[in-house]
């Protein structure tokens, strides 16, 4: 379960970038009361040869992988599980989608991902959808601007798109995706303006009497647990790339945790 959304910078919206012109990324992460608290995000390197860089991402320790990962190269990957209704039936030997994002942080581009993505296992995974946001290049030096890119796999087919326009959200639920649709209608209206300010104030909103519901999300067996943002700004010959993180309600989702254990 997850929100997701991504919006461009500009030199008016974020002055604490120094002039530098980017994208950033806001992950809401929603899990289970029981499940273990992630551990903070940090760099790692990856890839071998012409692809070592670095990495970072926060891991999620039950399942040992990540929602959320960006590389040096200003490369960000964001996943989010799928939930149709009615689920399809799930096989018992399936691999945590968490495993995904470390296997294809490496790539230098979108269209490296996508076909990193399909030499995969799929079979061995729940539905999922990977979004995917680059830098806006185009084979020159990175001056700002992004692209944002959307794999799907239902456990039949693996789709693909090119998101438009200058900002994107991204919504799913362990209720069922679609009764949280009202999200993304949410996220228009609050950063019809994108500033990371309006973001912000996007990811902590929380409906009343529909907080089940909500970007910043509880209900008795699951919450909102954790904030994650990633700023990517061009800087001289290389990007610039910071990944904060915030746990939510770390103590009493600690305490229920400790209480099931």
């Amino acid at each position: 379960m997850c929100t997701v959304s991504v919006i461009s910078l500009d030199t008016t919206a974020a002055p604490h970038l120094a002039g530098a012109a980017g994208f950033r990324v806001v992950v809401n992460r929603d899990e289970q009361l029981d499940r273990p608290p992630a551990l903070f995000p940090r760099w790692r390197a990856v890839g071998q040869g012409d692809t070592a860089r670095r990495a970072i991402w926060p891991i999620d320790p039950k399942g040992g992988g990540t929602w959320v990962a960006a590389g040096d190269h200003a490369l960000v990957l964001c996943l989010l599980n799928r939930n149709p209704e009615p689920m399809p039936a799930l096989p018992p030997d399936l691999v945590s989608r968490g495993a995904i994002i470390p296997r294809l942080i490496a790539c230098p581009d979108s269209a490296a991902v996508m076909h990193a993505l399909e030499s995969l296992e799929l079979d061995r995974f729940a539905p999922f959808r990977l979004v995917v946001i680059e830098p806006d290049s185009r084979g020159r030096a990175w001056r700002g601007g992004m692209r944002v890119h959307e794999a799907e796999w239902d456990r039949v087919l693996l789709r693909t798109r090119t998101i438009r326009g200058g900002s994107a959200c991204f919504v799913s639920s362990g209720l069922g995706d679609s009764k949280v649709v009202g999200r993304v209608p949410l996220f228009e209206d609050l950063v019809g303006v994108p500033t990371p300010d309006s973001q912000d104030a996007f990811h902590n909103h929380t409906w009343a009497g529909r907080e089940h519901l909500s970007v910043m999300m509880s209900r008795d067996d699951a919450r909102t647990v954790s904030v994650t943002t990633v700023e990517a700004t061009p800087r001289h010959a290389s990007p610039v790339v910071r990944m904060s993180y915030r746990p939510v309600y770390a103590a009493r989702w600690d305490a229920v945790a400790a209480s099931m254990g």
